[in-house]
């Protein structure tokens, strides 16, 4: 039986075509890795450079739009630990991930940084909590194109402003241009059946709160979503009037203050009363 071994992943030396972001989110195999170098390089060792760095950080090869590798001979003729290499990985919507290192020769130069390159790729991704996303499809990636924006049909009957029909500036207009809104003598009765005050508000029956007052930068009080005879405030401030504040913190100083190290090597110093 044949011994087959799983080829080895590794980044791509060019792109597969068009920009980063039409490519979109690429896997290891289409994200580029350019190598510059004044120093002469084998093709061979291209190659293990890019099988290295995908071994490395091939895991978020999706997070990586494209990277760069530079050798540069520092010190020239006069020798010495004179080879620097320069490792930069441009993340997708993150800081770029760059370090460098130096070695006698461009291969112990590489060895020198790859570590740094996996720690700092994987720190600068594990600082903001994210997951390498999967690769995008080429259907993903192709443009889609939006259909044309229907106009809007406002019902007959129900509300002219609110969740169901919208809250743009055409639907408040709207709303404030009924004639109950202009004139007394045109009226909503609300002790009729079926009619509400919200329906006065909002221009039809509806069971929600449509608040049609067109200047709301001085308003105070936040109403519910839902229709009350006396609206409640919406707080979700920590201090707010119907919370009280938790005491966990003044306990915790009241503690530490009493029986600390400092506290009892204090008042093991200070006289006793006889």
């Amino acid at each position: 039986m044949a011994n087959t071994k799983t080829p080895q992943r590794k980044f791509t030396a060019k792109t597969a075509g068009g920009r980063a972001r039409r490519r979109g989110r690429t896997e290891v195999s289409a994200t580029p890795i350019a190598i510059r170098s004044s120093v002469p390089l084998t093709p061979a060792f291209e190659t293990a450079i890019r099988v290295r760095l995908a071994r490395a950080v091939g895991h978020m090869a999706t997070l990586i739009e494209r990277g760069t590798v530079r050798f540069e001979d520092v010190n020239g003729p006069r020798g010495g630990v004179d080879v620097e290499c320069r490792v930069r990985l441009v993340m997708s919507g993150i800081p770029s991930v760059i370090a460098s290192a130096r070695g006698a020769t461009a291969p112990k130069a590489f060895a020198a940084v790859l570590p740094k390159v996996k720690t700092g790729a994987q720190r600068t991704v594990d600082k903001r909590a994210i997951a390498a996303p999967p690769p995008t499809t080429k259907k993903a990636a192709a443009k889609k194109k939006t259909p044309a924006r229907r106009a809007k049909q406002v019902a007959v009957a129900g509300s002219l402003i609110g969740r169901r029909v919208g809250r743009s500036a055409e639907n408040l207009t709207a709303a404030l241009d009924r004639p109950e809104k202009r004139r007394r003598d045109a009226y909503v009765d609300t002790s009729m059946p079926g009619v509400s005050a919200t329906a006065r508000r909002a221009g039809g029956t509806s069971t929600a709160r449509r608040n049609t007052k067109k200047r709301t930068s001085r308003m105070a009080a936040a109403l519910e979503d839902s229709a009350r005879d006396t609206p409640s405030r919406k707080s979700t401030r920590p201090g707010g009037p119907n919370r009280l504040r938790s005491g966990n913190k003044l306990g915790q100083r009241a503690r530490a203050s009493t029986s600390s190290p400092k506290a009892r090597a204090k008042r093991a110093r200070s006289p006793r009363p006889s």
